[in-house]
């Protein structure tokens, strides 16, 4: 076996090939079987989800170097490369398919490891391969009907290269699947260092979940978000403003008034129960169901503004907002930009989020505050009688908390 001890530092399991049997068995004991000649690796996740993936990767080397030692794994190898010289297809970066430059690959499944059987159940979304230069990357797919998968498809790339990129990982290749026209798969280079296949289960979900939501035009704050960064501005035009995704065209920042507005905006969205979005360079049209995004009004020094953004939301929103992201991103490769404010979800404790002064017979007054929240695609606030249940609700707790303390 090349590797088989347990890492109990950081609780990262090793992994090892076993010649003799031909599978890969995880530090305690646990096979994980082989399938087609050494093809893929297929096993429970419980199994797998600890397994470093530098271990990970040694062992696949490892077992294709010695299956590939057969004589009749060596001519399977063989035809396969010849089969590769032969199709001629290329990915979305203009290389040749990673799916024909794929050594192994390993699949799992989130099955009871005691109801496993490969013949009867189903992969998650996400796997490991193994390349042809001995790099292991991550593959998922996603479901996209009525297309050529022998065609690029730039618009899912750019938006998924996006979204990866802002997780630190690279978008390799999307690539139509050539046995299964209704799938394509993403290559993913995620850093292998530190990193467990549980990780890698986290990343795919959420990767495919981006990617199916982008093909049936089922979207979140962080998709769109995705959308912008990866300059398809215009690919949003037609959305609804909606509880988490709110649109203006342009805001005065230097007045008060709008700046107490803007803030109200944002702290609704963080007093919601999920991500919210603010676009400013947005117009939109009403319609009889609501607005909708109707054309690009870019945003006059998006710098300075997003600065001013950020400034007004850190004074007058209480308390901070965890992970807020105010950015100005490009609409197009010229000079427009739009600004965005995303807000992510935000934890039950920190809520309600409060905003600091009101316009009052045409006058601000500071000492005043409002709680705002979503209600579809507006802003609304709580009644004195919702604010009280909050104050009294976290009066409770401090005090339950309190009495459970013991005496110093």
């Amino acid at each position: 076996m090349v590797e088989d001890n347990r890492t109990q530092a950081t609780g990262r399991n090793r992994i090892g090939f076993e010649p003799r049997s031909g599978s890969l068995k995880v530090a305690g004991g646990q096979s994980i079987g082989t399938e087609s000649g050494g093809r893929f690796f297929y096993g429970p996740y419980e199994y797998l989800q600890h397994v470093s993936l530098s271990s990970l990767r040694n062992a696949l080397t490892a077992a294709c170097d010695q299956l590939e030692m057969d004589s009749t794994n060596v001519h399977n190898h063989k035809v396969r490369l010849e089969m590769q010289l032969d199709a001629g297809a290329f990915g979305s970066n203009g290389s040749p398919y990673l799916q024909q430059q794929t050594r192994t690959k390993v699949l799992w499944t989130i099955n009871d490891p005691e109801d496993f059987d490969e013949d009867f159940i189903f992969s998650e979304p996400g796997s490991l391969v193994l390349t042809d230069e001995n790099e292991l990357l991550v593959e998922v797919e996603f479901p996209v009907e009525g297309r050529d998968p022998f065609e690029p498809f730039p618009e899912l790339a750019r938006v998924l290269s996006s979204w990866a990129q802002q997780r630190r990982v690279e978008l390799v290749s999307l690539e139509g699947q050539q046995w299964n026209t209704s799938l394509w798969s993403g290559y993913f280079r995620l850093p292998i260092r530190g990193n467990v296949v549980s990780d890698v289960q986290s990343f795919a979900l959420d990767a495919h979940e981006v990617g199916a939501a982008f093909v049936d035009g089922a979207l979140n704050a962080d998709l769109i978000v995705a959308i912008l960064e990866s300059g398809q501005a215009t690919a949003i035009i037609g959305l609804q403003e909606s509880s988490y995704f709110e649109c203006k065209s342009q805001l005065r920042l230097d007045e008060e008034r709008v700046r107490i507005d803007f803030a109200r905006d944002v702290a609704a969205f963080a007093n919601g129960n999920s991500s919210g979005l603010l676009v400013v360079g947005l117009q939109t049209k009403p319609r009889r169901d609501g607005d909708f995004v109707a054309g690009i009004h870019p945003v006059s020094d998006a710098a300075r503004f997003a600065r001013l953004a950020r400034r007004t939301i850190d004074r007058l929103v209480f308390p901070p907002i965890d992970n807020l992201v105010v950015k100005a991103v490009a609409v197009d490769a010229g000079n427009n930009y739009l600004v965005y404010c995303l807000i992510p979800e935000q934890a039950p404790e920190l809520k309600p989020f409060m905003v600091a002064g009101a316009f009052i017979d045409g006058k601000i007054d500071g000492a005043l505050i409002s709680v705002p929240r979503r209600r579809d695609d507006e802003t609304i606030h709580l009644s004195p009688a919702s604010i009280h249940a909050f104050i009294a609700a976290g009066y409770a707790f401090f005090r339950r908390s309190s009495d459970r303390t013991p005496p110093s």
